[in-house]
């Protein structure tokens, strides 16, 4: 999928759920409008692709509602603390297996915006910091920040670039990208708190 379809998706999905909300009159100098407070409402994703055994997989995603997500100065500051659980589904041939991640503590990370009410947001993973854990739901927690800072797979953006839609109300972040051996479509909706 490309860049431009992830935007397109964005908007359209911020369109659809603003039908019939007013928005406040215009001030002189407005800050972009993913500047702000927000809370996630949900994620829902898959990713799939060949092992290095040449395998087919797919691992589908969803939940996490509750992390709060405060954006505006080129950062992101992440607070997980209270937040569900983000829940997955792994397939291959040899069946499937489900499970989950909480996700605690805060984390902030720099964060650039282009575009106003759409476009695309880079997530400066080296520069994430914080004492945000992920507690999976088998295995050893593990520190959020330094993971971040070496891989781009996480709750905060799959491949650290995604297209936005936003509105006064919602923010939808729709991260995806497609190779020879993997592909990925991630949607995250934030609501203005």
């Amino acid at each position: 999928m490309s860049k431009v379809v992830s935007i397109a998706t964005a908007t359209l999905i911020v369109a659809a759920a603003t039908v019939g909300l007013t928005a406040p009159a215009e001030a002189a100098a407005k800050p972009r409008c993913t500047t702000g407070t927000w809370k996630l409402v949900g994620e829902k994703g898959w990713y799939k692709g060949v092992d290095g055994k040449g395998r087919k997989f797919k691992t589908v995603v969803k939940g996490a509602a509750g992390v709060r997500l405060k954006l505006g100065g080129g950062k992101a500051a992440y607070s997980f603390t209270g937040s569900k659980k983000e829940r997955f589904t792994y397939t291959d041939a040899k069946g499937h297996i489900s499970g989950w991640a909480r996700y605690t503590g805060s984390l902030t990370v720099g964060f650039k915006v282009t575009g106003n009410k759409s476009g695309t947001v880079l997530v400066k993973h080296r520069t994430a910091k914080g004492n945000a854990v992920v507690h999976p739901s088998k295995g050893s927690s593990v520190r959020l920040a330094p993971v971040l800072r070496k891989n781009s797979e996480s709750l905060v953006a799959m491949g650290n670039w995604a297209g936005f839609g936003c509105s006064s109300h919602f923010l939808v972040l729709v991260s995806s990208a497609s190779s020879k051996k993997t592909s990925y479509d991630v949607t995250l909706t934030y609501r203005r708190v």
